[in-house]
């Protein structure tokens, strides 16, 4: 997708990720391979179709993230772009950390955040 039709921009990072949906049975692994407030580019052969939602987890800079997402648009045999729909408070804040992490803003301290969960 063009970056002028996206909301948030997208930051480049490469980690694991795992997820779980109707398409997969059990866990799959891929590789996240960018990253907004708003969604996620998912590295993989086997892509899901549009409309789809899963789970998924990964972690980053020593936070982790869960979230329910739906896969927005597919490259076949390449990945496809999902976009969040449902995290936690403590998700929530870490990936904000994450991102701003990465665009080299000041992001608020993990500790901190996880006080806001109690």
């Amino acid at each position: 997708m063009p970056e002028k039709n996206r909301k948030n921009s997208r930051v480049s990072l490469y980690c694991l990720v795992t997820f779980c949906g109707k398409r997969w049975a059990g866990t799959s692994a891929a590789t996240l391979a960018n990253l907004s407030l708003g969604g996620c580019f998912i590295s993989c052969d086997s892509v899901p179709p549009p409309g789809e939602q899963f789970k998924l987890t990964f972690g980053a800079l020593g936070r982790n993230v869960n979230a329910v997402a739906v896969v927005r648009w597919v490259l076949p045999g390449v990945g496809f772009g999902c976009q969040f729909m449902r995290m936690d408070l403590h998700s929530s804040q870490s990936l904000h950390g994450i991102v701003c992490h990465l665009r080299g803003e000041n992001a608020p301290l993990l500790e901190m955040t996880a006080i806001a969960d109690r």
